[in-house]
């Protein structure tokens, strides 16, 4: 072997391409040995240094978190030291400074959790900006659930209205019209190409003296004697003493 392939084989060794860096877990081997119950201690400060090297070199450091010194780095972990709290917002890991510290003449990894509100992954709320059928209340309205009182079924729309409050409006205690998303929708002459519709949802009474909630696509509301002060999008509607058609309303 050649004296210049020698020295970028070294190189290479001293210096490894991103590409072979890997995210750190709690799993990984290499981040036990630093977080674990019993984490390796050294009888002289190099081969602190050298773990610590190796920390460098198969993983991401943070970039957003320095360190002023060489003999510490900081790493984001996934599965570290994650609350109760933390999990409920999605958190899948914490920041965590490894520092080589010195007790009893030996030389060990002391790990230390850093607070931040910016995590490189994180679960997101799935919920998006419109409902879509697999909703509970619009697979029950599909299926036409009955409920035995009014109060329960208005329940339901009420339920709507909360989670989708910028997309969702009650027009009165019977009636919700709100936006739906549907990736399988299927253009007709009526329809125009896009996944997000306007429906209407309404609360009818049975023969038996049940209820249940009707959905089909809102075309035209009538609404008397009643003013409604609230956005759809960039869209005011205020419904008078006259016919409202939402179909109109083509910013949104």
């Amino acid at each position: 072997m050649s004296e210049e392939s020698i020295n970028a084989n070294e190189h290479n060794q001293s210096f490894p391409h991103k590409a072979n860096k890997k995210k750190a877990t709690i799993n990984s081997l290499l981040i036990k040995t630093v977080i674990g119950n019993e984490s390796d201690a050294f009888d002289n400060k190099s081969k602190a240094q050298k773990l610590l090297s190796k920390l460098k070199e198969n993983f991401f450091i943070s970039k957003k978190i320095e360190c002023e010194d060489n003999d510490s780095l900081v790493l984001w972990i996934q599965g570290y030291d994650l609350s109760e709290d933390e999990i409920s917002k999605g958190y899948m890991g914490n920041f965590a400074k490894i520092t080589i510290i010195e007790h009893n003449g030996q030389f060990k990894l002391k790990h230390e959790k850093i607070e931040s509100d910016s995590h490189p992954q994180r679960i997101r709320d799935s919920k998006g900006k419109y409902p879509n059928f697999g909703h509970p209340v619009l697979r029950a309205a599909k299926s036409k659930k009955t409920y035995p009182t009014f109060e329960e079924a208005r329940k339901q729309l009420s339920l709507l209205k909360s989670e989708y409050d910028d997309t969702a409006f009650l027009i009165n205690d019977k009636l919700l019209i709100l936006m739906i998303y549907s990736k399988n929708h299927q253009p007709t002459p009526e329809l125009k190409p896009k996944p997000i519709k306007k429906y209407q949802l309404e609360i009818i009474e049975n023969e038996d003296g049940t209820y249940s909630l009707e959905l089909k696509l809102n075309l035209h509301v009538k609404e008397k004697s009643r003013k409604i002060d609230e956005y759809w999008g960039s869209a005011k509607l205020i419904t008078a003493s006259y016919e409202i058609d939402i179909d109109s309303f083509t910013d949104f």
